[in-house]
């Protein structure tokens, strides 16, 4: 088409008209059979109408609506369209939001609205209006000085505002306050960085949605789920960012294949343990084994995290025995597969008991593991508890606070009964000597003394008390509840 324009420009200038109208004629037929295969400058009224004569009238709108919407940043064809016929301006307000949801259309290329934008144009421009994004509003709204204008787009940006508050329950609201932490950070913060991740990562905002960007947006994503506690929600993002890569991915080259890999093991090696952790305690590494095998079978799992998980599974049966040689064994086969941290159990210690410069060490490791591999640093806590519970090791006050702390922080982040429990408050609470243990206490007492039923009677009847300041329990046990970890 660019090249029968080219020609049209070429016979413009002819003083002989009938040659030029048959040589004009030629080329409307021309242009009618040729396929709109690339993009199309035009930047004059004439080149305009001569695709209008020549699309339009032939069964080819919106042929020619594509071609007149990518030129519009040129002055003659913004003047063509405002003089247009007005079926032709109808039609063209009817055809724009087709083609913004189809294409990925920039704020800056809808600026020919506010240039143009007459009062008269409001009832045929809603249909535009309303499928407008924020970005596109805030652009707009800086091009215009139009009262009419400016009002629809404020309308419309109320309308996303309230819609966002339905879809999302409120939690887009930036404004509002939040007192939620967690080891990650604050979780209503976190749940609205990953939900402005969603939006950023979405499929319609992609020229081609199975690009490299949008793959590493979609695991950042995920990894800001995890954060949030949503472990079963993670995890399935997860499978369907590993299942449409494998599927859909469009040929990345190598370096981004190796980056998105990475990025989907260094992830999985912190959910996949933690998730068996919690719902399937009884047999967490065969089943954080099969989750890679069934699920995730070209990326490799590390060996060390798993291996934790061997020793989660000793520990429970060795509060009742009294040796502790095969807590010592799978510590040994860690120390081999991490051979640059400070080892879990020495060979002397079943014997003499862990010094206090260990213990620190231990404390030191499972605290900078809270956030990256939190089901390492909760079996190296459940390790420290044993090992006190043997007597082979002294918690003294400062420490044990740190340590209760620590199961209340995991709490804080998932509401799991493995993360607080009756012996747990037993052992540890007796030597605390801070608030810790009456945080401790009352997460107990509350869990007794709301089942399900009566939770959810309460948030029927007494909605407030789940509002109040101070009021994190009752809003962990919903959220616990609701998970299925409690």
């Amino acid at each position: 088409m660019q090249d029968i324009l080219e020609q049209y420009r070429n016979i413009t200038d002819d003083e002989d008209l009938f040659s030029f109208w048959e040589q004009e004629l030629l080329l409307r037929s021309v242009l009618r059979q040729t396929p709109l295969t690339v993009p199309v400058m035009v930047d004059s009224k004439e080149g305009v109408n001569l695709l209008y004569r020549s699309l339009y009238f032939a069964e080819r709108k919106f042929d020619f609506f594509k071609i007149l919407f990518a030129n519009l940043r040129f002055l003659p064809v913004m003047e063509w369209l405002v003089s247009a016929p007005t079926r032709v301006i109808d039609d063209f307000w009817q055809f724009l939001p087709w083609y913004i949801l189809n294409h990925q259309v920039r704020p800056a290329e809808l600026e020919f609205i506010a240039r143009i934008y007459k009062e008269e144009y409001a009832p045929a421009i809603m249909t535009v209006i309303n499928i407008l994004d924020e970005d596109s509003c805030v652009h707009l709204l800086s091009k215009t000085a139009s009262p009419g204008l400016r009002q629809l787009l404020k309308d419309r940006q109320a309308k996303l505002r309230e819609l966002r508050l339905d879809s999302y329950y409120g939690l887009t609201e930036f404004g509002k306050k939040s007192d939620y932490p967690t080891p990650y950070g604050d979780k209503v913060e976190l749940i609205r960085e990953a939900i402005a991740i969603l939006q950023d990562s979405s499929a319609d905002r992609f020229q081609d949605p199975y690009t490299t960007e949008r793959f590493i947006l979609q695991i950042e994503a995920a990894k800001l789920v995890f954060k949030c506690g949503l472990l079963e929600d993670s995890l399935a993002f997860l499978l369907e960012i590993y299942c449409d890569y494998q599927q859909k991915n469009r040929l990345v080259n190598i370096i981004n294949d190796q980056k998105i890999y990475k990025e989907l093991q260094q992830l999985l090696r912190a959910v996949i343990p933690i998730y068996t952790l919690i719902y399937e305690p009884l047999q967490a590494y065969n089943y954080a084994n099969n989750l890679y095998m069934n699920y995730f079978p070209l990326i490799s799992p590390e060996a060390a995290p798993l291996e934790y998980l061997k020793l989660w599974e000793t520990l429970p049966g060795s509060f009742k025995k009294d040796s502790l040689l095969e807590v010592l064994y799978i510590s040994k086969k860690i120390e081999q597969l991490r051979p640059a941290e400070f080892p879990l159990l020495m060979d002397e210690e079943i014997e003499i008991g862990v010094s206090q410069e260990h213990l620190q060490q231990l404390f030191k490791v499972l605290e900078e593991k809270l956030s990256t591999l939190p089901h390492e640093s909760f079996i190296t806590m459940e390790l420290i508890r044993l090992l006190e519970f043997k007597g082979r090791l002294k918690l003294e006050g400062k420490m044990a606070s740190q340590l209760l702390g620590n199961y209340i922080s995991l709490w804080k982040w998932l509401p799991s009964s493995i993360f607080m429990h009756d012996e747990l408050l037993n052992q540890i609470a007796p030597l605390v000597d801070d608030n810790s243990r009456y945080q401790a206490q009352r997460i107990i007492e509350l869990r007794y003394n709301m089942n399900s039923a009566e939770l959810r009677s309460e948030l029927s009847s007494r909605p407030h008390l789940f509002r109040k300041k101070g009021e994190n329990i009752r809003r962990d046990l919903l959220a616990g509840q609701f998970m299925g970890v409690l």
